[in-house]
């Protein structure tokens, strides 16, 4: 779109009067491009001094026009209608081939199909066009040099050339996080939950929190960041490490398993009603002191297992008092009952806990499988020195009637959740190897424990060493 702003005066070098009777007018043009290569020119005329209101006598008239015209290489047309203060409606026509153009303001006139003429008019003109190379645009993306502030780079207009990698809206050159979606508060920056505080500085990138605790939540308002409270969801104090201690015994809910009801700290908080050294909760008889063998109920004893017979389901047959006074069930008739039987439906030895023993050769494979076992730092990847060891594992486990428990641990170095996601990809990566030598599925069982069930000093980097570990073990049903 172009604007053409004229004011015409005639000798301006004359006296102020002369000025003032001198023609004098203001031609204001907008030219606009509708589509390729359709353009529309509007335009005024105001005469500020006309000198008469004689149509014939006027200098200048007053007028508006409009002008659509159609602009090719070679060939060009317009239809100029103009309409004056005189109340006169001109339409002209004008055509272009090559340079020359030909055509006039009014075309009723010069046609001869306007019976009254006042104004006819009828011109040539040459048009010559300038040509000019396109302009230099070392990266092609469309952003000529002059205007890319990054002409080395692709990159769109709207960023003068420059490019947004992450496409955050922010181009690279003020991006302090140019492959890393964030906000324009972080110039670029990630804030992944969205609190405020830039991931870099948050504790708590994932969840929202408060800038007063390094991006970290307090849900229940108590002043102590969730990470560090007991109770989270519960407001609470620091002495009771965020939680509270609704009945006062000095013992917090969280540890208290009668939080509502005052009790003592060898009963986790539970009353002793009848101070027979049992706790009413575990007490037959919580308003009568009796004794520890009958739950805390007086003696009446037929069997003689120090069960009270009304609370007996056996009492006819001897059995211990965390079976209800019945003898335990042997499923497997080893001498070992179920309670006691690592093995409950495998026949053992009583002094391997109702289980098969496992001879030393086979120890040996499981503990060479143990020993070998390696994987790349940070990775569930195993190294391959840990291949030979697991293959023969895997013809032990086939031969066998033996089921296997593959237990995964890391240290505490680093997040929580990445050490448990850990854990969990190493011991399945195991379970993988052995299935895919054929051993069946069903004889594998993986668990995983993150950083949990420490064997070593984690302050320490030989303790370190020792937590990072995939345990295997026979089990038998």
């Amino acid at each position: 779109m172009s604007l053409d702003l004229s004011l015409k005066i005639i000798n301006t070098k004359w006296m102020v009067r002369r000025i003032c009777g001198n023609p004098t007018t203001i031609n204001l043009n907008v030219d606009l491009r509708v589509v390729n290569h359709i353009y529309v020119n509007v335009g005024g005329r105001l005469a500020l001094n006309q000198g008469s209101n004689s149509f014939s006598r006027v200098h200048y008239v007053n007028s508006i026009s409009i002008t659509p015209r159609f602009e090719g290489a070679f060939f060009g047309a317009s239809i100029p209608v103009r309409y004056n203060q005189f109340g006169e409606l001109n339409v002209g026509l004008g055509l272009r081939l090559g340079p020359l153009w030909v055509g006039s303001n009014n075309l009723l006139a010069v046609t001869g199909l306007q019976k009254s003429i006042t104004t006819a008019d009828l011109y040539v003109a040459i048009k010559m066009p300038i040509l000019y190379h396109a302009p230099k645009d070392d990266d092609g993306d469309f952003v000529s040099n002059k205007l890319d502030e990054c002409d080395q780079i692709k990159g769109p207009l709207e960023f003068n050339g420059c490019p947004d990698s992450d496409g955050d809206g922010i181009p690279n050159k003020i991006d302090d996080c140019p492959y890393t979606v964030g906000v324009a508060a972080f110039n670029g920056c990630p804030d992944t939950d969205g609190d405020g505080v830039e991931d870099k500085y948050d504790d708590c990138p994932d969840v929202p929190g408060s800038k007063f605790y390094s991006g970290c939540p307090d849900t229940d308002g108590d002043g102590i960041i969730d990470m560090n409270d007991s109770c989270p969801n519960v407001a609470g104090i620091a002495f009771y490490h965020g939680c509270v201690d609704t009945d006062g015994d000095s013992i917090p809910d969280n540890l208290d398993d009668c939080p509502n009801t005052p009790g003592l700290a060898k009963f986790s908080g539970c009353p002793d009603t009848d101070n027979d050294g049992i706790a009413d909760q575990l007490d037959l008889c919580p308003d009568v002191a009796g004794l520890d063998s009958l739950q805390g109920c007086p003696y009446t004893d037929t069997d003689g297992d120090s069960i009270q017979d009304k609370y007996d389901q056996c009492p006819q047959l001897a059995g211990p008092l965390e079976n209800n006074g019945c003898p335990y069930a042997d499923s497997d008739n080893d001498s070992v009952p179920d309670k006691d039987d690592l093995c409950p439906m495998t026949p053992g030895l009583v002094s391997n806990n109702g289980c098969p023993v496992i001879n030393e050769e086979e120890v040996e494979v499981l503990k060479t499988a143990f020993n070998n076992l390696e994987f790349y730092t940070g990775k569930a990847k195993m190294k391959p020195s840990s291949f030979a060891a697991l293959k023969e594992l895997a013809e032990l486990l086939n031969k066998t009637d033996y089921k296997l428990l593959i237990e995964g641990y890391t240290d505490n170095v680093g997040r929580e959740t990445a050490n448990m996601r850990l854990s969990q990809n190493r011991a399945k990566a195991i379970e993988m190897y052995l299935v895919d030598h054929n051993v069946k599925e069903s004889k594998l069982t993986v668990k995983w424990y993150g950083e949990a069930n420490p064997v070593g000093d984690n302050e320490t980097e030989e303790g370190r060493a020792q937590n990072r570990r995939v345990e295997m073990k026979v089990i038998f049903d």
